[in-house]
């Protein structure tokens, strides 16, 4: 396995859209115009975990380039949506921790964890933040060179109909399964939240050191450092 290094810079000026699982990215998926938008191919995709199930990226023969997904959580290999993640043309970036599994992990990168603590960003360093894989890709878009990074599905709560992910309001035929226990409680979930949004004040500090523009793509979110904007907003700046 390679380190994820080989990639930093390779995206310079580019635009780069981070897709967490939070449940309001069920509609910007189910919003043709947009959904067309962020996959006509001009932008950098950066997926976190579960994510994969709003692309067919497994279907896609072209080229991986411009499309990244990430996990910092070897959970993953126990849920069904695991086989897309195998099976996507992509680049696929998991953290250092994942490397005792090396051996079924043919074309992967990797990433270490800053040596720092999540609301410290070292500027020069070439590790990723570490606390969860929303975290790590935005650390990781700011160094692939891009220039404006929306975020999509970072909600860092519950919908007000109690959902915690965006494939929850799939048909159940077309959910995910768990092949072992791998969803924590949302009580545990929330705890993660707290050290997120310390690297997520880092992480804007580092943006503004490279003249980047963040933008998280829902007014509703829990994340509140970064500007937010509404799905028309972002139609907008995108034309």
């Amino acid at each position: 396995m390679k380190n994820y290094t080989e990639l930093i810079g390779k995206y310079e000026g580019k635009t780069a859209i981070i897709c967490g699982a939070g449940p309001s990215l069920y509609e910007v998926y189910m919003n043709k115009k947009v959904w067309e938008k962020i996959n006509n191919g001009n932008q950098v995709i950066i997926i976190c975990n579960s994510a994969i199930l709003a692309f067919d990226w497994y279907l896609d023969a072209g080229n991986p380039d411009m499309k990244i997904w990430l996990s910092n959580d070897s959970l993953s290999k126990k849920w069904s949506w695991w086989e897309l993640v195998k099976k996507a043309n992509c680049i696929k970036i998991v953290r250092n921790s994942w490397l005792k599994y090396k051996k079924e992990l043919k074309g992967f990168l990797f990433f270490s964890p800053r040596k720092t603590s999540e609301d410290i960003v070292d500027f020069e360093e070439q590790n990723l933040c570490y606390c969860s894989s929303l975290p790590s890709s935005l650390d990781l878009s700011l160094q692939l060179g891009c220039k404006s990074i929306f975020l999509l599905g970072a909600d860092h709560s519950r919908s007000k109909d109690g959902k915690r992910y965006f494939w929850e309001y799939f048909n159940k035929k077309d959910q995910p399964r768990q092949i072992q226990p791998a969803i924590p409680r949302f009580e545990v979930q929330a705890r993660s939240f707290k050290f997120n949004n310390m690297a997520y004040k880092a992480l804007k500090k580092f943006a503004e050191y490279k003249k980047v523009n963040i933008y998280n793509c829902n007014p509703e979110s829990k994340v509140e450092v970064f500007d937010k904007i509404t799905i028309k907003e972002l139609l907008k700046i995108w034309e």
